[in-house]
């Protein structure tokens, strides 16, 4: 019983199948911290029925944002991850990483074209802007 319920669990919940099928494969991925150049995010089918998800934009400057995890539900204007997200910008948090870890909604609002995470407070309390956009790279 424990095994079968191991494998219900993992596999992603898609209540929207049209929502399902414009978040695969990848997409433009930013923070509003990095200016340049954009990131990717890749949204794909590691099993049958679990989406995983990872991100990653960086710059020149060494500034970073980095998403990565399992997709456990998809809505029609959201997703929900459990993961962990990274980012580092010189000027926030002293320089230094902020990692948070656990469970994260990315959802569309008004007539965005993206999905934004809705975690926003960063580790020093400022608000990061990760965005997940429709276009692709």
């Amino acid at each position: 019983m424990l095994l079968l319920t191991a494998l219900i669990l993992s596999q992603t919940a898609i209540h929207h199948p049209a929502a399902g099928d414009q978040l695969m494969g990848d997409h433009v991925f930013n923070l509003q911290w990095i200016d340049t150049p954009p990131g990717v995010a890749h949204v794909t089918e590691a099993q049958k029925g679990q989406l995983e998800f990872q991100a990653e934009q960086r710059n020149a400057k060494g500034d970073f944002a980095s998403v990565k995890g399992r997709i456990t539900r998809v809505e029609a204007q959201s997703f929900e991850l459990d993961g962990v997200v990274t980012t580092q910008v010189s000027y926030l948090n002293a320089g230094k990483p902020c990692t948070r870890e656990g469970h994260f909604t990315f959802r569309i609002t008004g007539k965005r074209k993206y999905w934004r995470m809705k975690e926003m407070n960063n580790c020093e309390g400022s608000v990061d802007y990760l965005d997940v956009f429709f276009a692709r790279p």
